[in-house]
């Protein structure tokens, strides 16, 4: 798992050159040796740090420099980033492992009656207590502190509890989801951002294929978040244990699929583009738009350009060419937004060209019929008969 995360760039240079970073990132010494430990295994050597090194680890703006010998030479690492590709970054933060150097601001948020025990855990009651939790409870492998990019400083954290961790799967293409945020920025829509990103990395990144969650009866800010990031209500259970609490709640819980996440950012980024103009007397633009998913997993949008003649085109094509533009051939799912704001399929024009673009796999190709139901249909059923 932590070779998908960490993406090594290497180069061969002069025994007493340093490569020198430019950009901001937060890391930690424990971090960069893990990724170091991960480096020896994936290339079956070890690493011999150079006593000339040099060697810097703190906050924002402050980066590593470190010199290894190999059986094939001399070999620079460069800037934080690329020892722990781990980090992850939004708009506005940066979600990254926790650290000893933590456990004062964990013990300010974590320490707050409103933040713990809705969530199922006691308020911390002291520092070195908030020190332990880093140590033994944030330290898994998918755990991260939610941090502003504006300082670094974690405010909360977030979780994927893999195989092993959780009572909700016991499939190593499932995982549950854990999250908890600092009273002082609660209304912010930070946690659904932060969310949208681990939705991202878990079916991106680490291979998985639905992201259950939970809360507990009378958390509505979670459940709120949960909604706003589209997962998908399941089932409530009664008299759930809540161990670090001694007592037992009430339990909702809700997942969410790679297939569903894929369909909500095409619907989304369809939306995104649906902007009805007029271009001049003879052009207007933007009543229908449509979504493509590559085969790659790209997402390629496109709105419909509607003439006085035959010049226009329909936004499936639109978006199909925009993939063809950016060197890809192959649809893998479709979404078209009909001028009001309903899905439906695409037009005979739009299906043929879909055909002679893949003669021979056209038949798998999925089409958003309904997106409020989840109605899907594949191009094979749409057009069970080919003309040529």
């Amino acid at each position: 798992m932590l070779l998908r995360q960490i993406q090594f760039f290497v180069s061969i240079v002069d025994e007493n050159s340093f490569t020198e970073a430019a950009e901001k990132n937060y890391v930690s010494q424990s971090a960069i040796s893990q990724a170091m430990n991960a480096l020896e295994a994936d290339l079956g050597v070890k690493l011999i740090e150079r006593k000339n090194r040099s060697f810097q680890i703190t906050t924002a703006g402050e980066y590593a420099q470190r010199k290894c010998e190999m059986p094939i030479g001399t070999w620079n690492c460069v800037d934080m980033e690329l020892f722990i590709k781990g980090t992850l970054k939004t708009e506005r933060l940066i979600l990254r492992h926790w650290e000893d150097s933590d456990a004062e601001g964990l013990f300010k948020y974590a320490s707050d009656p409103d933040v713990g025990p809705i969530a199922g855990w006691p308020p911390h009651q002291s520092i070195e207590e908030s020190r332990n939790v880093i140590k033994n409870v944030l330290s898994g492998q998918e755990v991260y502190a939610i941090c502003l990019k504006e300082d670094g400083k974690a405010i909360g954290a977030i979780e994927l509890k893999l195989n092993g961790h959780t009572d909700m799967t016991d499939r190593d293409d499932e995982c549950e989801m854990g999250y908890w945020l600092g009273k002082p920025f609660w209304g912010q829509g930070i946690m659904p951002e932060a969310v949208k990103e681990m939705l991202r990395h878990a079916f991106e990144d680490c291979g998985m294929q639905k992201v259950w969650i939970g809360y507990y009866e009378g958390n509505t800010k979670s459940k709120r978040v949960q909604e706003k990031c589209d997962f998908r209500y399941q089932w409530k259970s009664e008299n759930v244990d809540v161990p670090l609490m001694y007592e037992k709640r009430t339990g909702y819980v809700s997942v969410l699929t790679k297939d569903q996440w894929q369909w909500d950012r095409m619907y989304e980024a369809a939306v995104a583009v649906r902007k009805e103009r007029k271009i001049s007397e003879y052009v207007t633009c933007g009543e229908v738009s449509a979504a493509i998913l590559s085969g790659s997993g790209k997402i390629y949008t496109g709105v419909c350009i509607d003439t006085c003649s035959t010049l226009g085109i329909c936004a499936e094509r639109n978006a199909i060419f925009n993939m063809i533009t950016n060197g890809e051939q192959e649809i893998k799912k479709v979404v078209a937004i009909l001028p009001d704001g309903s899905s439906g399929a695409p037009c005979g024009a739009c299906r043929e060209l879909m055909v002679q673009l893949m003669p021979d796999k056209y038949k798998g190709i999925e089409i958003m019929m309904n997106y409020e139901q989840e109605r899907i249909m594949t191009l094979d059923e749409l057009t069970p008969e080919w003309w040529i």
